[in-house]
């Protein structure tokens, strides 16, 4: 440190007490003389050149100001610390950090702060392990009296050992949260977490609801885990928990479920089908509540079953059907009678209904009086690619009515085991076009007490190709079958019997829509009659009754007129195929019965109008009509303006052919108005033909073919073949003989008049001459000619026959009817 000269004064070190500052003190200075003073100015001089360190005692120096420097390092029994820096000082004075004293912790002010509880001190004073000592943890807690732990964050429960029985002495203990982790004690040897039990082994059986069995032996899990199971797999989820797999390689794991949705019921939907009305009142409180599941529902008098069936349709159609999946959609009807008071129940296309048959899977209106079909299209304008199979339907005012309008189309659809009885209108009706589709093994009827008007009605368009394979018309007062125009139809096998009525004859008018009926002369009526008289439009029925219950009175009708008071009929025929110019003027209507049996009441067992083609009846039985399935048989009566074409049938009957009546087989001989012991065949338009044998001596002549037409305006033409056959003995010889002659012949139609014109064509005589054939014109008329047949030779008389064959082979037509060929008398 910096020093300054001090100055020396020995004589005042000489001074036995110290001095004030009113002593008078001599000063001496070398060299010179002594100069007095007194003490305050001796001090005040005596501080020159010493800063502002003031007069000090000698055992007592104050410093307060300034700096020393440059001197030797206080020692500590000086006052000082012996040292020149902070860590040596410390350690002189015994302050080492970390060897004499603890480094600085925030920790240590707060713990400063704070004073210490009751007994405290006391606690501190007590050798650890003893009584009232603190626990101080070292690998083991010890074993104190008693313990109480207040927010034990962080507690070591590892550290608590089963020796520790009794060590922790606390109700409950919060794990890492306060609200939602509390382990408590619940009984001897049980905690909670919780509330919930804490399951240990030799305790209280785990329960099935906890994961376990509830049984401490295998029998008694084996019970408990089958009545809980039973519980699971009847409820919503249950087939979802059972697996199921196909015999066979490649097979794969399916759940029950998977495999049962592959089909839907319509009792997977509610439908219960045990025969009595279920209306919704039975399962749900309010209606709102019912049209959660069904949106259709009105009241809570809806019967569930309809509304079940038509729900389940719904459900498949939106996942299948309506093309989100590929696939038809299908719902499946189970054995039972299913009742509905809803509506039609509406089907899409390309879906399948079936049940387990006819008479078992009933949807069954009959009733409850159903104004309204029992099935529909779904579809307004089409109804194709769709099955409905193995189901009845009885009731409603139609079993199935498919209504698709103008442009319309039904095709490609089966119907297969589907029994429809009880209609008050119609079992099956289509109001467009209908082909390319099959019934199969269907019935179509009512009862001999309640018959039906119409089995099978299509009057709106064409029926083409449509194949009726061993079905049953049964009772049906107007038709079995009614076909507007029909083409490419077949009849395969199956029943056309009974049909309640007898036709009307009654005098009635109509005004607008109301039949008044006057008087009765035969028969009744009933809803569904189709009725013809003088100026009535075709088609009109009766739709309801007035104040006429089947006699006199009124009734509604189906189209809207005026007639006057006219004589009436109520047309009642097995088949009716009347083709109109609505449809497409005159055109073909081919349909064809094969082994089908006939017994009804109606004696008109055929109605072909405006038919270019024909009708054909081959391998049928014609048992005969008879009037409310008793009394005798009558013979049936075919009317037709087209071709009728017998193949073999049986006639218990001598029925009435057609006019127009092609035979080309064994009909029992019971086709009325011909030569019982011949067989003919008769064309009107088309095709080929053989006449009857002829018997004459030596030489005759006869009228074989008349052409003739209605219309005299038209150019028009025919080209045919006529083959001539001769047979018999010759009368020198007594040998057969044959000679064959074919000629062409041409028919021409100009102006109002007819010609023939015959050309001689190919000749086969196996004798040598002594024959001859000839054709010529015959009685020429404006609208009509005859072809006349000569044949002669040396024939044995006895025995001579002749026959010829007519074959059709082309016409040449313009507007109007063309050229009509019939055998003559």
């Amino acid at each position: 440190m910096a020093t300054t000269p001090r100055k020396t004064f020995p004589e005042l070190e000489a001074l036995s007490a110290p001095l004030v500052d009113s002593d008078v003190v001599a000063v001496y200075r070398s060299p010179g003389p002594a100069k007095r003073t007194t003490a305050s100015v001796l001090k005040t001089y005596a501080q020159t050149g010493l800063g502002t360190m003031a007069t000090q005692n000698a055992n007592a120096v104050a410093i307060t100001g300034g700096s020393i420097t440059g001197i030797t390092d206080l020692a500590v029994a000086d006052g000082g610390t012996g040292a020149s820096d902070a860590s040596t000082a410390r350690t002189n004075l015994g302050l080492a950090i970390g060897t004499n004293v603890q480094a600085y912790d925030p920790d240590l002010t707060t713990w400063a702060g704070i004073t210490p509880g009751t007994g405290v001190g006391a606690a501190l004073a007590i050798n650890v392990g003893s009584a009232g000592a603190f626990t101080t943890f070292d690998g083991a807690g010890g074993t104190p009296s008693s313990m109480t732990l207040t927010n034990a964050t962080g507690l070591p429960i590892a550290g608590l050992v089963s020796s520790t029985s009794t060590a922790l002495g606390v109700g409950s203990l919060e794990l890492g949260n306060a609200s939602d982790t509390t382990l408590a004690r619940s009984s001897a040897g049980n905690v909670t977490i919780e509330g919930n039990l804490v399951y240990r082994a030799g305790g209280t059986d785990v329960p099935i609801t906890d994961g376990g069995t509830g049984a401490s032996t295998a029998g008694d899990a084996r019970t408990n885990l089958a009545a809980v199971g039973s519980v699971e797999l009847a409820a919503s989820g249950g087939a979802a928990l059972v697996g199921a797999i196909q015999t066979g390689t490649g097979a794969r794991l399916r759940t029950v479920q998977a495999k049962l949705r592959e089909s839907v019921s319509v009792r997977d939907f509610g439908a219960v089908g045990d025969g009595f009305e279920h209306p919704l009142s039975e399962f749900y409180a309010t209606l709102a509540a019912a049209q959660v599941d069904f949106p259709a529902a009105t009241s809570l008098t809806n019967l569930i079953d309809g509304l079940a069936i038509q729900a389940a349709i719904d459900s498949v159609y939106a996942n299948t059907g309506n093309g989100n999946t590929p696939g038809r959609g299908t719902v499946y009807i189970p054995a039972g009678r299913y009742r509905g008071n809803t509506g039609s129940i509406s089907v899409p296309n390309n879906f399948e209904i079936y049940g387990d048959g006819p008479g078992a899977s009933i949807i069954d209106n009959q009733n409850t009086i159903a104004t309204w079909p029992l099935l529909t299209n779904k579809s307004a304008t089409s109804f194709q690619f769709s099955i409905i199979r193995d189901i009845s339907l009885n009731g409603g005012t139609h079993a199935i009515k498919l209504d698709v309008g103008v442009a319309g189309e039904c095709a490609h659809l089966l119907f297969e085991n589907v029994g429809m009885t009880l209609q008050t209108l119609r079992n099956f009706e289509v109001n467009r076009l209908l082909q390319t589709s099959v019934f199969r093994r269907c019935t179509f009827g009512g009862e001999l007490a309640t018959p039906t008007p119409y089995g099978f009605y299509a009057p709106g368009w064409t029926t083409n190709a449509v194949t009726f394979d061993d079905c049953e018309f049964t009772y049906h007062n107007v038709n079995h079958v009614y076909m507007r125009s029909a083409e490419a139809v077949l009849f395969k096998g199956g029943r056309l019997e009974g049909g309640g009525r007898l036709p009307g004859a009654f005098t009635a008018s109509i005004s607008g829509t109301v039949l008044t009926v006057s008087a009765i002369s035969a028969g009744t009526l009933v809803v569904g009659d189709q009725i013809s008289g003088v100026g009535v439009t075709a088609g009109t029925y009766i739709t309801a009754l007035g104040t006429g219950t089947g006699g006199v009175g009124t009734y509604t009708v189906s189209a809207s007129q005026t007639v006057g008071s006219v004589a009436m009929v109520t047309i009642k025929r097995v088949l009716d195929f009347d083709r109109d110019a609505a449809v497409g003027g005159s055109g073909g209507c081919e349909v064809t019965f094969e082994g089908t049996y006939f017994e009804s009441v109606h004696t008109a067992i055929l109605s072909d109008v405006n038919s270019k083609n024909m009708v054909s009846f081959d391998n049928c039985h014609f048992t005969g009509a008879r009037i409310n399935d008793t009394g005798s048989f009558l013979p049936f009566v075919h009317t037709s303006d087209g071709i009728v074409n017998f193949g073999n049938n049986y006639h218990g009957q001598v029925d009435v052919g057609s006019a127009n009546m092609l035979i080309t087989g064994n009909n029992g001989l019971a086709l009325s108005a011909y030569d019982s012991n011949i067989y003919q065949r008769k064309y009107a338009r088309a095709g080929r033909g053989t006449s009857k044998v002829r018997s004459f001596n030596d030489t005759i002549t006869f009228n074989a073919l008349t052409f003739s037409r209605t219309d005299t305006t038209e150019r028009q033409s025919l080209a045919c073949r006529v083959m001539v056959t001769m047979l018999g003995l010759t009368s020198a010889s007594g040998l057969p003989r044959a000679y064959h002659r074919e000629f062409f012949v041409g028919v021409s139609a100009i102006n109002g008049g007819m010609e023939l014109a015959v050309t001689n064509g190919s000749a086969v005589d196996n004798s040598t001459s002594g024959f001859s054939i000839t054709l010529a014109q015959a009685s020429p008329a404006a609208g009509s000619v005859v072809l006349s047949i000569t044949a002669g030779g040396a024939f044995n008389i006895a025995s001579s026959r002749v026959s010829f064959d007519f074959e059709y082979l082309t016409q040449s037509l313009q507007d109007g009817d063309d050229i009509q060929v019939a055998f003559s008398a």
